[in-house]
């Protein structure tokens, strides 16, 4: 769905331009196809029904994190679940939404950020997955006071949840990687070492998702 953020039956409903799945969550079937079962409970099973409107038969797009962006059908759908079915990367072409893949050429955009506020960080996490941002990595500076590093902004299960609400929105699949380094020289090292750059100024061959963070956006130091 496109636009603001709307209310359906009085529940606040973010947009999602792509529905993402992680991969434990996905069923691989013998003929090479993929489905997810969502429960009525569950905020994506709201958004197909509420705001897509969608009933079976319908398509919408779908992807898996750290995967590949798809076109699913809805295969079967009734009061208490639905069933999404789709074949790994095969999308039926529209120009509603960027459709990136692993595949596709990087977006070279590593951000090194000192702390910020927690309530900062918690609102930065989706806009910067939505621009394509590769990694982040955080680290401390002279105004950075100490209990932001154990605040809810850096709690795990938190920053995934931002990140792929800033892809769902974005319609990317790849999320960005975290990475907590706290003292600065550390930091500037980390960035070295994994997007392949050198003391000297060049840079080391680089491919693939390979060059930085954790690939997943847990948060690591």
């Amino acid at each position: 769905g496109k636009g603001p953020r709307r209310s359906v039956r009085g529940v606040r409903v973010e947009c999602r331009n792509r529905i993402l799945f992680r991969r434990e969550e996905v069923d691989e079937r013998d003929d090479g196809a993929e489905s997810v079962t969502l429960a009525l409970g569950d905020s994506r099973s709201e958004h197909v029904r509420g705001v897509l409107k969608l009933t079976a038969g319908d398509s919408l797009r779908v992807g898996v994190v750290n995967g590949s962006p798809a076109t699913a059908v809805v295969s079967t759908m009734d009061a208490t679940s639905m069933t999404l079915t789709w074949r790994p990367g095969v999308e039926t072409p529209d120009g509603d939404t960027a459709r990136r893949s692993l595949t596709a050429p990087l977006v070279d955009v590593d951000l090194l950020l000192a702390m910020p506020r927690p309530k900062v960080m918690t609102r930065l996490w989706a806009p910067l997955a939505s621009i394509g941002v590769r990694n982040v990595y955080l680290t401390n500076a002279s105004r950075v006071e100490r209990y932001y590093w154990d605040s809810k902004a850096l709690d795990e299960a938190k920053v995934v949840s931002e990140l792929t609400r800033g892809l769902e929105q974005s319609g990317d699949v790849r999320m960005p990687g975290v990475c907590v380094v706290r003292r600065f020289p550390a930091a500037v090292d980390a960035v070295r070492e994994m997007t392949g750059a050198r003391r000297d100024g060049g840079h080391a061959a680089r491919g693939g998702r390979e060059g930085g963070g954790n690939g997943g956006g847990e948060p690591r130091e």
